[in-house]
């Protein structure tokens, strides 16, 4: 209600501005809610006036649904879960508690929809929030054994903004991906290039691995710098050592200039490599 006017200076041809809906409440208590025509007006210099308009819904009512998983990435081993929630959200992003629309679910890839109990559900599932109190439902996937890759899951409701979320199902460990930052440092350089080693499964998703992986140099030298616990002196190849993570980092410098290739390799694994340009130290 009410009209609002101001003026604005083009830049390049475009005029910006803000709009937000103040809140204000009639005579009996409600929150005022409708919509908003924005009108843009400009005099050309032949003296006509040109305009657009642009209607904006002001309103606490739910807009569209919200998804979010828990975790976003399981192991494709059949019984790894994720928690998938489905919330009913007005345009400040704020559940509506008392909101009633029915949300139908779908899921599509490596995954498969149960319920608490881990019972089989269709692949497309509608819910209504009020099962689950407070404009919220909640679905579970479940991956599928020795099948990694993506499950997508997508929420929609008659008249409201849909959303998609993915879940990561990731296999068995069978690579080594190398990377360097950065892959240019000189010889004076004291700290290097941090050199993070990830393990990888056939989609190349990060899975978590316990076991020894050697960093080695194929040419060139250099010095890594050695994880305390893992082995007590520098050796070449320069061990890390897994427990139950997918990636782990050191530090790698070197006195020499040169081409320097990294590589990783172990645990039955395809290895991985990076490359370093070592450069003479810089003098002013």
């Amino acid at each position: 209600s009410g009209t609002d006017e101001i003026y604005k200076t083009p830049n390049k041809g475009r005029a910006e501005t803000i709009f937000t809906g103040i809140e204000s409440f009639d005579i009996d208590g409600n929150v005022l809610q409708g919509n908003v025509v924005i009108e843009a007006s400009v005099t050309l210099p032949d003296g006509t006036t040109v305009s657009d308009t642009v209607t904006i819904a002001v309103t606490l009512d739910v807009i569209g649904i919200k998804l979010s998983a828990d975790p976003t990435s399981i192991e494709a081993n059949g019984t790894s879960i994720s928690i998938v929630k489905a919330a009913l959200k007005n345009s400040g992003d704020v559940t509506v508690l008392e909101a009633k629309n029915n949300i139908t679910l779908n899921i599509s890839g490596e995954g498969t929809f149960v319920d608490s109990e881990g019972s089989a559900l269709p692949n497309t599932v509608t819910l209504i929030p009020p099962d689950v109190p407070g404009g919220e439902v909640t679905i579970y996937v479940k991956s599928i054994n020795n099948t990694p890759g993506l499950a997508t899951v997508t929420a929609s409701s008659e008249g409201l903004l849909s959303d998609t979320v993915n879940i990561i199902t990731t296999g068995v460990a069978t690579s080594i991906s190398v990377s360097v930052d950065p892959d240019l440092i000189y010889t004076d350089d004291i700290e290097g290039a941090r050199v993070t080693v990830e393990i990888q499964d056939i989609n190349e998703n990060p899975v978590k691995y316990t076991g020894k992986i050697s960093l080695a140099t194929s040419n060139g030298t250099g010095i890594f710098e050695i994880e305390t616990g893992c082995d007590p002196e520098p050796t070449n190849p320069t061990p890390l050592c897994f427990n139950n993570v997918s990636s782990k980092y050191t530090y790698f410098s070197s006195p020499s200039k040169g081409i320097v290739i990294i590589t990783a390799s172990g645990g039955g694994l395809a290895g991985g490599s990076a490359t370093i340009d070592v450069r003479e130290a810089l003098i002013a």
